[in-house]
């Protein structure tokens, strides 16, 4: 039984620390240096998110509208070539990485990847 214990533990530790690899910001990197940005900036946190299982439009357009919902949400992005989502968060909008990720597999597709670039990288005034 002490052994089953140790295994699950083991296996919890793990997942957990690989959960938190998955996710990472960019907080004050420019937006102008990210390749290829889909979503327009409207003042929030860009995400980008690498999605296992977007194959088609019906994936793209499942994917646009859970995320429109959200109040937070002031545009998004699929990209199906590279299994890409960007997201961009109004002004103060918050998303959590596990809400987010919820979202995405609630919708029948896999996380691989969460990055996170901060909109404004001038906070000072010009100063």
């Amino acid at each position: 039984m002490k052994m089953i214990v140790g295994i699950l533990l083991a296996l919890v530790t793990t997942l957990t620390v690989y959960a938190q690899e998955q996710s990472h910001t960019h907080k004050g990197e420019i937006l102008e240096h990210i390749p290829d940005l889909k979503v327009e900036d409207a003042g929030g946190d860009i995400i980008r998110v690498d999605v296992n299982g977007l194959v088609c439009d019906f994936c793209a357009q499942a994917i646009d509208r859970v995320f429109r919902k959200h109040e937070a949400v002031a545009d998004i992005a699929v990209d199906l070539k590279n299994k890409i989502v960007e997201v961009a968060l109004k002004e103060n909008g918050i998303l959590e990485d596990q809400l987010l990720s919820k979202m995405i597999v609630d919708s029948g597709y896999n996380v691989v990847e969460i990055n996170r670039y901060t909109a404004s990288v001038d906070t000072s005034g010009g100063q």
